[in-house]
């Protein structure tokens, strides 16, 4: 298994394994981990993601992408955002998946930490996540890292008819912000 960033020639391989990951939600023993309707979700984001990976990190609406490839074909991955406005590009927002064949296996941690070491190395100062209440092994990998919830939301998705909370997740990189609004010395 190879963990690598993401490049413009596997934007497509990246598409379908998105694809594959939201619609297997639900079935199998997958548990539901997107707003999306399992079973109707085609990935569509080309240019938008396109254009985030050329983004510079100075600029809103960035995105970095890390890999998770098998035999050629992507499997898992790891997402970081950049905030929609210069304001807000001290934090990073994260998502990730892995297809259930291959979950369970420390692939997630591998990926949570690569795009953790990249914020850190680029000086982010926060990065937040999102995750339904009901996924315990995603809770649980983001506590390793030192997450700590900032909230939840009851009945913020319904998806089938079922009811999923969703549960606000942080983890600071730098040292604590002052009351002025600059960094702390």
């Amino acid at each position: 298994m190879e963990l690598i960033p993401a490049r413009l020639e596997l934007l497509q391989a990246y598409g379908n394994h998105l694809t594959r990951l939201i619609n297997s939600a639900g079935k199998g023993g997958v548990l539901f981990f997107n707003a999306n309707t399992p079973g109707k979700y085609c990935f569509s984001r080309h240019e938008q993601t396109k254009r985030g990976w050329q983004l510079g990190l100075s600029e809103p609406e960035w995105q970095r992408t890390w890999l998770l490839i098998q035999q050629g074909e992507v499997v898992g991955h790891c997402d970081l955002h950049g905030g929609r406005t210069q304001a807000s590009l001290h934090r990073t927002s994260l998502g990730m998946g892995i297809e259930k064949v291959h979950s369970g296996q420390g692939f997630g941690g591998r990926l949570l930490e690569t795009a953790l070491e990249f914020a850190r190395l680029q000086q982010l100062s926060w990065v937040d996540l999102n995750v339904f209440s009901s996924n315990a092994p995603a809770l649980a990998l983001y506590r390793k890292f030192g997450f700590s919830e900032t909230g939840r939301v009851p009945d913020a998705f319904r998806v089938l008819g079922q009811s999923f909370e969703d549960v606000a997740m942080t983890l600071q990189l730098d040292a604590q912000i002052s009351g002025r609004g600059d960094r702390a010395q």
